[in-house]
């Protein structure tokens, strides 16, 4: 499978590295989630997000063209490949349908 990013703008381009690295920030917050000294416990009528040794799963809300739905699609498999705790949904977020009312 191959991207071709030579279609993308500036603007583009910068979009989908600022997405990435929104990702990458999520995905590094999650790993650290084990119960350390800083880590806050939940208040007594608050449950936990995730059972202890769980999955969480966390929906990535993202627009853009063909090639930019090809590009999460692999990057979420490659990232779910190399863990196992967090699963992710991708959701094409259409702002011309965002707006509608049913």
């Amino acid at each position: 499978m191959s991207i071709n990013f030579g279609g993308f703008k500036q603007k583009g381009k910068g979009l989908v590295l600022a997405s990435l690295s929104a990702f990458t920030l999520l995905a590094g917050c999650s790993a650290g989630a084990g119960g350390g000294a800083n880590s806050a416990a939940p208040a007594k009528n608050e449950t936990a997000a995730a059972p202890s040794g769980g999955t969480t799963e966390i929906a990535f809300y993202f627009s853009g063209s063909q090639n930019v739905q090809e590009l999460w699609k692999h990057l979420k498999d490659m990232y779910e490949k190399k863990q196992d705790k967090v699963k992710v949904k991708l959701v094409l977020f259409r702002p011309d349908k965002a707006n509608r009312r049913p």
